[in-house]
């Protein structure tokens, strides 16, 4: 990974280089030409289908509301939307982990209120602004069966955000001639009024509900929406399998896209929808999976095939002639196919979830976790077990992340739906925090994307709120139970070994146990942490979680998104840092309070101390809050801890691939967290870890300067 990829481009907050600033919101209905056009710009440029020269001289992005004003012209306004109403109150949540969404996919959420002065029309306003995007495009619009979409809530919505700067003089601040302390200008890609339109974003949603409340002078519309692409994708219509199916192939791509694929049966399934007198769609909907990335091949081109499916001697053999044993018997056989891989999915499974089935079975899995079995494939004789790896791999473990775009999008008439190309943009997700004592880290930690300066350092600027939660019940539930022989294989091995903390999970006869790979994929997964902190800042722009990529044209980053600084949650987790320190007590000598610089949580072993400045958490949401002219974040997340052992260097019994020993005497590289759930202790170190945990939370004794009591010496 090149350097400038890392995260940490912006540890600060670009608002905080103005001296003032206010932000304006504004809503638009959007036609589905203009929608396509504007997600081909990387979703920067709401009126791209007008600067493209199409779409008959319209935008096709219309304003329905907005805050702070609307200018006075009717130029890209909404049918029926000629006076102002107001967007107020808004609160964007972004799901950026896998531990919050449960999935290998992001998504965002909004609320919002709509203010409408003297009046009470705004749901038939929506209407009217459908009925004429309709008519400018309707080649879009099939009316079948059905007259056609009659309700104006469910065409494609844009929400944009956007922000004016002022400097110290109350000049107008221009993006990108305003810098920040270490030079950087804070907005390169400023728009609008020569470059004053400040980190401007927009959000593609689609609005599921509008309640409304009659008070005094003014209608109050609250409507709430969610991330337009993920809802049509992974939707309970589009994103589940409507029959069952028995897909082939060798590889993931072959799996998804060859000729036994499962996106291929699907779109063979959607066309015959289409067709004859008793058809039941208009349009077909399309599937495609499409791999990006730098390292894309290591998913698109991943092994499907099973080491089982290889192994000759369970092969079954053709019947004995029971005359003449010793004939040549040309009957039947049932052997697997040893050139490709057979999975059959059922009706209704999640089309996310088929993904998790198969990756976490491919060779990208499984190879990082060393179960590499030779192509020979016939079992030791002499043992009865696979042939395992031959220690040549280096390849470290990881996961995926999916993001959902959608195009060409129609309404059908017949359906009563809209029907989309759904593309299933799958790349390579880094997971370098993972509390799973049987894994090694994916990555090496590579540190924040923001670091904030808190607690008794004199430097905050940046943290409102902060609370931390600790739960003990989270390491209460134990995995299983531990085999005593590490080489006896017919034992079933849950709770990590020495073996499995080196990524070597049990192989038996039968084959390879997936109770790592699942361990894995439940820690991801899982909602639950140890300690959970929930953070109130000064709003940051670069917190608008980039959920989508950029045009198919912009360049690959795995940390960011297309404007350089906006945190892509895509390619892996996302770490911040708070440095603490404690207020020990006023010193009589000085007179000022004597400041403890050591404050810990988890006392970081030494190979990351040096990395992190103060305390490391993983990102679980970001939530905008956009209210009174007032623009904060909540950051959740969860305490980091890390491993003992630097992933990267040798150990003392080093094998000489880079790669640890695997004995019992290399037992102690677990993470502290992943050795308090499993129950897994190893001596002084480990005891001192948990006293360091406990004790900033009231239960122990955490200080490190006291001083230790003479021989002989009791309190009272």
């Amino acid at each position: 990974m090149a350097e400038t990829d890392n995260p940490g481009r912006r540890l600060d907050n670009p608002l905080g280089a103005l001296s003032s600033y206010t932000y304006q919101l504004s809503l638009y209905m959007i036609s589905p030409d203009a929608y396509d056009a504007f997600v081909a710009t990387g979703r920067r440029t709401i009126d791209a289908l007008q600067a493209g020269g199409a779409g008959g001289g319209t935008s096709g992005a219309y304003l329905i509301a907005q805050s702070g004003g609307i200018n006075n012209t009717k130029e890209n306004r909404g049918a029926g939307f000629e006076k102002d109403l107001y967007i107020e109150n808004l609160e964007i949540e972004h799901v950026s982990g896998s531990n919050a969404s449960q999935s290998a996919t992001g998504t965002y959420s909004v609320k919002f209120n709509i203010t409408e002065p003297y009046s009470f029309s705004f749901t038939t306003k929506l209407r009217e602004a459908s009925s004429a995007i309709i008519k400018a495009f309707p080649d879009r619009f099939s009316s079948g069966k059905n007259p056609g979409l009659t309700n104006g809530s469910r065409q494609f919505f844009i929400l944009g955000i956007k922000f004016l700067g002022y400097d110290t003089n109350g000049n107008l601040a221009i993006g990108n001639e305003v810098t920040m302390e270490d030079g950087q200008v804070i907005d390169q890609n400023a728009t609008g009024g020569g470059g004053s339109h400040l980190f401007e974003t927009y959000y593609d949603i689609s609005i599921t509900a509008i309640k409304f409340k009659i008070d005094g002078n003014a209608t109050s519309y609250a409507c709430s929406g969610v991330a337009l692409a993920p809802s049509r994708a992974f939707s309970t219509q589009g994103g589940r399998l409507k029959s069952a199916y028995t897909i082939k192939g060798s590889t993931l791509e072959e799996m998804y896209m060859g000729p036994d694929g499962l996106f291929t049966q699907i779109n063979n399934a959607e066309k015959l929808q289409t067709e004859g007198d008793d058809k039941t769609q208009e349009y077909a909907n399309q599937y495609i999976l499409e791999f990006i990335g730098d390292d894309g091949d290591s998913l698109s081109k991943a092994s499907m095939l099973n080491p089982g499916d290889l192994d000759k001697s369970k092969w079954a053999s053709p019947p004995v002639n029971a005359k003449n044993p010793e004939s040549d018997n040309k009957g039947a056989t049932s052997n697997p196919n040893d050139s490709k891989r057979e999975v059959i999915f059922k009706i209704d499974d999640p089309i996310l979830e088929t993904f998790d089935t198969l990756i976490k079975t491919s060779s990208y899995m499984l190879d990082a976790l060393q179960v590499l079995y030779q192509n020979s494939v016939a079992p030791d004789l002499d043992t009865g077990k696979a042939k395992a790896d031959d220690g040549s791999s280096q390849k470290k473990l990881g996961w995926y992340h999916i993001t959902p775009v959608i195009s060409d999008a129609k309404w059908d008439g017949l359906s009563n739906d809209w029907a989309y190309t759904m593309t299933y943009r799958i790349e390579t997700y880094q997971t370098p925090i993972v509390e799973v004592s049987a894994t090694n880290p994916g990555v090496d930690y590579y540190g924040p994307h923001k670091r904030y300066e808190y607690w008794w350092t004199g430097q905050n600027k940046e943290i409102l709120e902060y609370s931390q939660q600790l739960d003990n019940l989270f390491y209460n539930e134990t995995i299983g139970n531990i085999s005593k022989n590490e080489n006896d294989a017919s034992t079933s091995v849950n709770v990590a070994t020495a073996k499995q903390r080196s990524a070597q999970p049990s192989i038996n006869a039968v084959g390879q146990s997936d109770s790592v790979q699942n361990a894995y994929i439940t820690s991801l997964y899982s909602p639950d942490s140890y300690a959970n902190a929930k953070i109130k800042i000064l709003g940051d722009p670069d917190f608008f979680i980039e959920d989508h990529r950029g045009g198919p044209n912009e360049p690959y980053q795995r940390f960011y998104g297309n404007d350089g600084f906006r945190i892509n949650a895509n390619g892996g987790q996302i770490f911040f840092e708070i440095d603490f320190k404690e207020a020990v007590d006023y010193n009589d000598t000085t007179g000022v309070m004597d400041i403890n610089e050591s404050i810990l949580f988890f006392k970081y072993p030494d190979w990351v101390k040096d990395k992190v400045k103060g305390v490391s958490y993983k990102l679980i949401k970001v939530k905008s809050n956009f209210s009174d002219g007032v623009f904060t974040q909540q950051l959740e997340a969860v305490l980091n801890s890390f491993s003992d052992t630097d992933p990267n260097a040798k150990s003392d019994g080093d094998n000489g691939d880079g790669r640890e020993d695997t004995s019992a005497e290399t037992a102690g590289t677990a993470s502290l967290g992943a050795r308090i759930k499993e129950g897994i202790f190893k001596g002084e170190d480990d005891k001192n870890l948990l006293d360091n945990a406990l004790g900033f939370f009231g239960f122990g004794d955490n200080d490190k300067d006291k001083k230790k009591e003479p021989e002989g010496d009791t309190d009272d």
